[in-house]
């Protein structure tokens, strides 16, 4: 495995503020909310500043032809392709620098980059489509935690044929509760064949970001069904946005396409899991930031409460908005800081870690780097979204006012 490039310093002033104000005027419950605040921004945040366009609509148009190619009944119109090359661009922000950057003259490179970019797609769809249509006629649970299971099962490589997945009670029952979704375990299946003939994936290395894949959409639901949020604690939201927000099976397949099996002692290890939740946490975090417009006007429409954190607090801890965005802001910024002083510690003092060895130790580095870079561009990432981003208006300040030139949206 080669070393995982550095992610670079360049924004790595700890006074950096990430600013953001929507002037559009939002409500909750018949409440006016002014999303309106400041996330601290340092390492490993950066801006990138050149992102490849022409890349990110290759990947679409594959990502395309994937799709039809799996399923000819998949329809792809005007309005889905623009969904795909806005998320083509996004996943881009958080792939790793090293195949971006070698893409176009490498062929394994952008292979991995695509199936990245397949990953994020088969996420954010299953979530999409799952999101609002079944949760009034359906018992939620049901739903979601057969949903889990069949993609737990086609990840396990426990399938040989689509006529086995076809024959599980558990496809039936998402084909005929939703029926787009039943069409998207196709990509599902296809996805894990890929994975095998690809990569050389088996059941033992993929076995961790099968469980995320998994717990994406088991642990959306644990405690209590949505429409009763105060039969989830919110300690027990917390844990759970984590594993459910859909950014640790993101996390997991970077290193199946790497090729990295990570030893249970650096799993078990309690300063490198630190970490691995913190990177799934934090894109979690300001998602539920930047997502909160097009969240509250979804609730206008189905009435249904936003699986978004903010809101959460506010329903649960019966808080204003202002204090459960304060509350989401105060975590983000402490779990970067803890991201940065943990990884920097043992940087500089690895000698700390005298239970690995000098191999275990670079897999222990490498594996928190790709997790840094991860981090890196999420923010910038979602902001550049067109299906959450529609007022919110932001920029790269430094506490001491003197601030960057505004960043204008793309």
């Amino acid at each position: 495995m080669g070393k995982a490039t550095h992610p670079s310093k360049k924004m790595e002033n700890p006074n950096a503020l990430f600013s953001f104000h929507c002037p559009k005027t939002l409500q909750y419950k018949c409440k006016e909310v002014n999303l309106k605040g400041q996330l601290l921004y340092s390492w490993p945040y950066r801006w990138e500043e050149n992102i490849d366009l022409a890349l990110a609509q290759r990947l679409g148009r594959d990502l395309e032809n994937w799709i039809t190619g799996v399923n000819s009944s998949f329809k792809i119109d005007k309005k889905k392709s623009e969904i795909i090359k806005d998320v083509a661009v996004g996943s881009i922000y958080y792939a790793p620098k090293d195949w971006i950057r070698n893409a176009d003259s490498d062929d394994v490179a952008y292979t991995k980059l695509l199936v990245f970019f397949k990953t994020v797609w088969l996420v954010t769809i299953l979530e999409d489509c799952t999101d609002i249509n079944i949760q009034k006629d359906q018992i939620p649970e049901t739903f979601y935690f057969a949903l889990a299971k069949i993609c737990f099962i086609i990840f396990s490589f426990e399938l040989n044929s689509i006529k086995e997945m076809e024959a599980l009670n558990e496809f039936i029952f998402i084909n005929e509760v939703n029926p787009m979704a039943g069409k998207h375990l196709y990509l599902v299946f296809d996805y894990s064949v890929t994975l095998k003939q690809q990569f050389g994936a088996n059941k033992d290395s993929v076995y961790y970001f099968a469980l995320q894949f998994r717990y994406c959409f088991e642990l959306g639901i644990w405690g209590g069904q949505p429409e009763n949020p105060d039969a989830i604690n919110l300690g027990r939201q917390h844990f759970c946005r984590i594993l459910s927000g859909g950014f640790s099976p993101l996390q997991e397949i970077l290193f199946v396409l790497d090729g990295i099996e990570i030893p249970k002692i650096i799993r078990e290890n309690v300063y490198w899991k630190r970490c691995w939740d913190i990177a799934a946490f934090l894109p979690a975090r300001t998602n539920d930031i930047i997502s909160l417009e097009k969240e509250l006007g979804e609730y206008e429409k189905y009435q249904i409460r936003p699986d978004n954190i903010i809101v959460i607090y506010m329903d649960i801890d019966n808080c204003t908005f202002e204090k459960a965005l304060s509350r989401a802001i105060r975590e983000h910024d402490d779990a970067l800081t803890e991201f940065r002083d943990t990884y920097f510690h043992f940087e500089k003092y690895p000698n700390h870690l005298y239970e690995l060895n000098d191999d275990m130790k670079e897999i222990f580095f490498n594996t928190l780097t790709r997790l840094a870079e991860f981090i890196a561009c999420s923010l910038q990432g979602q902001v550049i979204l067109k299906r959450y981003l529609k007022n919110l208006e932001y920029r790269i300040e430094s506490v001491s006012s003197k601030a960057h030139p505004t960043l204008e949206k793309p």
